[in-house]
């Protein structure tokens, strides 16, 4: 699921995504899939977003890599209410982006993951990028911030109603 309009930004995947993921790949390739094919992964209690590296080219090159991820209250300044990721790592597998997002061209990014609980509306991701330019004998090099709001769409097609349920509310609901 794609975090902004901007084709290839970011994805998103959660239990409710990884597993509707899986079972459209199934589907595609005209394979059975039942809760039996639902693996232990696909439905840990974890947010996972991807952030790939990308690259654009016009008269420069640039090529966007990111830093790091994190949730935080709209429009915060200090260090209050921050979430930071439960693991952060960098995927550089085809594989990796196919079985879990769905895409085949990505072949690095920025993975972090993050509790379900810290999907809620009033909250956004904090995207610190990395952006490197070079053109005609001249490199640049600087860092950018991009927020993406937690709104209530988002949410529901992360499959989560208004808030991701906690662990327990999410045993309680099956």
């Amino acid at each position: 699921m794609s975090l902004t309009a901007a084709a290839g930004f970011a994805f998103l995947t959660t239990p409710f995504v990884r597993v509707a993921l899986a079972a459209q790949r199934a589907k595609a390739e005209l394979k059975p899939f039942s809760r039996r094919d639902v693996e232990p992964w696909m439905i840990a209690p974890v947010a996972t977003v991807y952030l790939p590296k990308y690259q654009s080219i016009s008269s420069e090159v640039t090529i966007t890599s990111g830093e790091h991820i994190a949730i935080r209250p709209i429009g915060a300044t200090g260090l209050e209410g921050v979430v930071q990721p439960l693991a952060i790592r960098h995927f550089d597998e085809t594989r990796d982006w196919v079985i879990e997002v769905g895409g085949t061209r990505v072949l690095s990014g920025l993975v972090a993951d993050f509790p379900m609980t810290a999907l809620r509306t009033g909250f956004e991701f904090y995207f610190l990028l990395r952006q490197d330019e070079s053109g005609l004998n001249v490199f640049r090099g600087h860092m950018k911030t991009v927020t993406v709001p937690i709104t209530k769409d988002l949410l529901a097609l992360a499959g989560c109603p208004l808030a991701c349920p906690a662990p327990a509310q999410a045993e309680q609901l099956r």
